[in-house]
């Protein structure tokens, strides 16, 4: 499974994956401006909530989707490509948490704008 791309004019502030289950990305500082998150799972084929996936971020971004489970994929590789967009008022700090069943694999990328781009 493909780990998320760092996308043009942004730095990477935390990383994760492949990992199965609830993982923690660390505590990151988000500057103001423009904040993506992106998730890439796999899931394996069970009955849902099986593939269900909850992403956190400090206090004040949070979100779940359905991971798929093998079948077709966003590239025909199987692979769920969940990206959020967020732009963020004033800087703040917090933790990263993505909490999946343990049928889900993972990986994640939290990303900022880079200084001068």
């Amino acid at each position: 499974m493909t780990r998320p791309e760092v996308r043009q004019g942004f730095r990477q502030v935390a990383s994760g994956g492949p990992h199965r289950g609830d993982g923690r990305l660390g505590t990151v500082r988000l500057p103001a401006g423009t904040t993506w998150v992106e998730v890439h799972c796999l899931a394996n084929p069970g009955p849902p909530p099986a593939s269900r996936v909850q992403v956190t971020v400090g206090t004040g971004l949070s979100w779940s989707f359905t991971c798929t489970d093998g079948e077709g994929g966003d590239e025909g590789d199987g692979v769920h490509r969940e990206a959020t967009q967020t732009d963020v008022s004033t800087a703040e700090e917090g933790a990263v948490l993505v909490e999946a069943p343990p049928t889900v694999q993972w990986n994640a990328s939290v990303q900022v704008g880079a200084p001068g781009a």
